[in-house]
């Protein structure tokens, strides 16, 4: 793995991203961040992503609901949106057989990256390669290990 420089933010603001809902089984436990950045993994990786992607989330849960985001910079074609409802299905089959977590389709939505980065923490970047992850930049700040770049490490 490959590791640039931390805090790196490449995608422009008006970049496509996303908002994933995930429902955790026991808010309390803190299992719902790895648990969700895996599955964001698994879709990336089914769908067989190359290019950048730029992890948001809410470091809590509200209302039931953990927040995560993602804005993708694609290499080569930008697909169309049958290609991110293949995303979000890889995404909740990944959730499917874990009893800690799922993900609330319905309430996914489109969004862009500028609203991300207004609305959530920045959570890491990783460049993709065919749905795997070949190098990282781990989110600045104070906490700056974050689930996404830990699982994006781990799940090679």
């Amino acid at each position: 793995m490959i590791e640039r420089e931390v805090g790196l933010q490449v995608l422009d603001a008006d970049a496509t991203a996303c908002t994933l809902v995930f429902v955790p089984a026991d808010p309390g436990d803190g299992m719902y961040q790895p648990l969700s950045a895996l599955a964001v993994l698994a879709g990336l990786n089914g769908c067989g992503f190359t290019g950048v992607c730029e992890c948001y989330l809410r470091p809590s849960v509200e209302d039931d609901k953990y927040w995560m985001g993602i804005g993708l910079k694609f290499t080569g074609v930008i697909p169309d949106t049958y290609w991110w409802g293949a995303l979000a299905s890889n995404v909740q089959y990944a959730c499917d057989d874990d009893k800690d977590i799922r993900l609330d389709r319905a309430a996914c939505e489109f969004t862009t990256v500028g609203e991300l980065r207004a609305s959530m923490i920045h959570a890491g970047t990783a460049g993709f390669e065919v749905g795997v992850a070949v190098w990282v930049s781990d989110p600045a700040g104070a906490d700056p290990e974050s689930p996404f770049t830990v699982m994006c490490r781990s799940a090679r």
